[in-house]
């Protein structure tokens, strides 16, 4: 999983995952989908991606949502179309 962490720059991601396509697109995600958490697909696996299930931050107890899709762009169009569900307008 590729997570910069609090307060860092989804931007240094994306130099760090030069060369690396799968990474290249995570990065990409993590930037456009800063409330989510993003694993990379193993091979033969799906995209995989998490985030609360509300403006509240995770804890435990508290819903998440999930998403999977075979492709990056179908990982993005799942997380926003749940972003959407959550949080009309986008996120937050």
């Amino acid at each position: 999983m590729l997570d910069p962490g609090p307060g860092s720059d989804p931007l240094d991601w994306r130099s760090l995952a030069q060369g690396r396509p799968d990474a290249e697109q995570a990065a990409t995600l993590l930037a456009d989908y800063p409330a989510w958490a993003i694993w990379l697909p193993a091979v033969g696996r799906e995209w995989t991606a998490v985030r609360p299930a509300s403006s509240r931050p995770p804890g435990p107890g508290l819903p998440l949502l999930w998403a999977h899709a075979a492709t990056s762009d179908g990982l993005a169009r799942k997380m926003r179309a749940l972003d959407e569900q959550v949080s009309p307008g986008g996120w937050p």
